[in-house]
């Protein structure tokens, strides 16, 4: 049976996230202190405990190619989970509300469910690629999560648009950056604004 505690936990997130991976999630700063207990049986383990995350800074190139910035992110460990409530981040400056739950399998991650809310009113710079359609511009978020798997990426909730670009029938050899082996899964409301232009573009 496994009975490691990890204390005094200070990492740079950055170099720690090239050990672990997240899914399409790519940290470029923060620093990670707390502690971590692993217990269970080494087919099986079983994770416990709570982090700090200072200054985190990372991008999800499925949303936006801008990254998103907090000043402090509090995250706990527990029944084969780690989760993190819903925080308020900056995306060009702008607040967005973000929350993470990451679910193991083993010693793998088996998914990972990120939520997006921002509050009326206010639009963040996305550039969203789906298959065929590509959203570019501002959107507004409600009840709006990302659910990932190593096959699967699926979006669900309401997306508002402004100041945006609608592209159907893209060219998907355009994104070299989110080509993937992912099977896209998109049940969405659209709502638009201001100036969304919808664009058909032959393949």
């Amino acid at each position: 049976n496994l009975d490691i505690s990890i204390k005094n936990i200070s990492s740079d997130l950055s170099e720690l996230c090239r050990i672990i991976t997240i899914p399409y999630v790519k940290f470029s700063q923060g620093t990670l202190s707390g502690a971590v207990k692993i217990s269970g049986i080494t087919t099986d383990p079983e994770f416990t405990g709570a982090v700090t995350v200072t200054k985190p800074e990372f991008q999800v190139p499925f949303v936006s190619k801008k990254i998103f910035r907090s000043e402090k992110v509090f995250a706990s460990a527990g029944q084969n989970s780690f989760s993190v409530k819903p925080v308020i981040f900056t995306l060009d400056k702008i607040p967005v509300e973000i929350g993470l739950n990451i679910e193991f399998d083993r010693w793998g991650i088996d998914f990972l469910d990120c939520s997006i809310n921002t509050e009326d009113g206010v639009f963040v710079p996305v550039d969203m690629q789906f298959p065929f359609v590509r959203f570019k511009g501002y959107a507004g978020f409600e009840n709006f999560l990302i659910h990932l798997t190593n096959d699967v990426c699926a979006f669900y909730g309401k997306i508002t648009g402004q100041k945006a670009d609608i592209i159907v029938a893209v060219d998907n050899q355009s994104s070299d950056e989110n080509e993937s082996d992912l099977e896209f899964l998109v049940n969405l409301d659209l709502a638009v604004k201001n100036k969304v232009q919808l664009l058909f573009n032959p393949v």
